[in-house]
């Protein structure tokens, strides 16, 4: 039972990640009007450091190894089923997905 309760909150907290990272990335587009690793990688710090921050305020506690290893686990699948519905989105009837149409959605949307 105690397991199941551990994956039910990881859940809150990767959905909350993966919003949270989206939201920055399309202010942070508006504001520069360009896409930038550098950015990237800062976004991406600001949602870890605040999704870590979130989890140690609600629990009162720091994460155990294993709930990091289920909430990097959940965020990856999170995120890859969206990049698999943004390549889906992209086949047509027999077009094939460019990889330049690709990168500016991921660039839009990541």
């Amino acid at each position: 039972m105690e397991n199941n309760q551990v994956t039910q909150s990881m859940w809150k907290y990767s959905i909350g990640g993966f919003a949270a990272a989206l939201a920055l990335q399309i202010v942070t587009l508006l504001l520069l009007k360009t896409f930038s690793i550098g950015a990237s990688i800062v976004q991406a710090l600001i949602v870890a450091y605040g999704v870590r921050a979130w989890y140690t305020r609600s629990a009162k506690r720091l994460m155990t190894s294993a709930e990091r290893k289920r909430l990097l686990l959940q965020y990856a699948i999170l995120v890859g089923l969206v990049q698999g519905g943004l390549i889906a989105g992209f086949r047509l009837n027999s077009m094939p997905v460019t990889l330049g149409g690709y990168l500016v959605v991921l660039g839009i949307s990541f």
